[in-house]
């Protein structure tokens, strides 16, 4: 397994298997220059006979956090990206999870000086095994043990995931079968529900794609380098509910509230359509997404009569797009009419077919969109991202002499 990200002008790489993580410059040229694949030869353990679980990397706080789990117990280091010492701004060398338990996922984000980790879990009791998540915040610059924690019981027979994302400093979107904001401030309280957006339709296999940009500018040594508005971004949620589909979502929605919508969910009709563009993909092609401010990169697989390919595809959702395009990409405002699949409640077994039924819905946010001639090799491609105005290619295969990093 292979984690990696891109700040400024280095490639950070990170391989589990060896626990080695890889420091790598970016040209300054806009070229179709390549960075061959190197292994650092130093390691990151912070406790001896430590498993490790997972990590996170954010170059703007030169911040490596490594979850280790210690003698049943779990912790996460927090290390500099450049030398693997204890991070400066740290409260202490770890933070502590609240109880241990054994999750079947998990995973964390950082913004800022917040840290969370979502699980999903069992909990047992006498004779019985109840599904739970979990999702603990730290102010990870004050404390190390202080925390602020939401949980439930997963109720439904058909196990919906969960996801989140931070929206800012001091807000936190809950992705459930709903969509739910939580004001983040004092981590001895529970974060508060600021408002509940109703869905229209279920977020099945949820992936969420918002980069941990902060709202300061992030620099390497001098260079100013990107900054990151959360009002007005994307979020990329993704259903595989019979086919795959992204649905687009202006996080300016969540912004422009009133605190008293808390106590009345907000309908979809009231917020969706204006708000969210949503994309049908065919079952038989695959993309690779990733949503860098207010643009989202897709890689769509092809498929020809003698070799499968991938291009590329750049949607622009900012409001100056349209009117600064300069005569670029295809403007499209008209709303758009997808095919989805609803769930008819949570009584009905995972393989049952019944469960859903099929409705239409219809979104209205307004984009550029401009596609590549270019056609990479579907063997090739491993992943593709965006930082500021740049895009990134990870390839990989024998042709290429090993893995490669391609700039453009």
């Amino acid at each position: 397994m292979q984690k990696y990200v891109t700040g400024g002008e280095h490639f950070y790489l990170w391989n589990y298997q060896d626990n080695l993580i890889t420091i790598s410059p970016i040209p300054s040229k806009l070229s179709q220059r390549t960075i061959e694949q190197h292994w650092s030869p130093r390691t990151l353990c912070p406790f001896p006979g430590a498993e490790r679980q997972n990590v996170l990397m954010d170059p703007a706080q030169n911040l490596f956090a490594i979850m280790y789990a210690v003698n049943k117990i779990t912790y996460i280091y927090l290390a500099t990206l450049d030398d693997g010492c204890v991070h400066p701004h740290a409260a202490g060398p770890a933070l502590v999870l609240e109880f241990a338990v054994y999750e079947w996922q998990a995973k964390y984000q950082c913004y800022g000086r917040h840290i969370a980790l979502w699980r999903q879990f069992h909990t047992r009791g006498v004779g019985t095994s109840s599904p739970m998540w979990q999702l603990q915040i730290w102010d990870w610059q004050h404390s190390t043990t202080l925390s602020s924690v939401l949980s439930s019981s997963i109720q439904t027979t058909f196990l919906t995931p969960t996801s989140f994302c931070f929206l800012g400093n001091d807000r936190l979107l809950v992705v459930a079968d709903n969509l739910k904001l939580y004001l983040i401030k004092d981590m001895s309280e529970t974060p508060r529900l600021l408002a509940c957006f109703l869905l229209f339709f279920l977020l099945e296999d949820t992936g969420h794609y918002l980069p941990t940009m902060h709202g300061s500018q992030l620099r390497t040594q001098a260079q100013s380098m990107y900054t990151s508005d959360p009002e007005h971004r994307l979020l990329c949620l993704t259903s595989s509910i019979d086919k795959r589909t992204i649905c687009l979502i202006s996080t300016k929605i969540f912004f422009d509230i009133d605190e008293a919508t808390a106590i009345t969910p907000i309908p979809w009709n009231d917020w969706g359509p204006g708000h969210v563009r949503v994309v049908e993909q065919s079952v038989m092609h695959v993309s690779i997404t990733h949503v860098s401010g207010n643009r989202v990169l897709l890689a769509d697989e092809m498929v020809s009569k003698r070799h499968g390919y991938y291009k590329l595809r750049m949607m622009d959702f900012s409001p100056l797009a349209v009117t600064n395009r300069r005569g670029l990409g295809r403007v499209v405002k008209e709303r758009s009419t997808v095919t989805v699949a609803v769930q008819r409640g949570p009584n009905f077994e995972w393989d049952d077919e019944s469960k859903y039924y099929y409705s239409t819905v219809e979104t209205a946010l307004p984009y550029v969109e401009v596609v590549s001639d270019r056609k990479i090799s579907s063997g090739l491609l491993q992943d593709v991202w965006m930082d500021g105005d740049r895009i990134y290619l990870l390839l990989d295969g024998p042709y290429i002499g090993g893995t490669k990093l391609e700039v453009i």
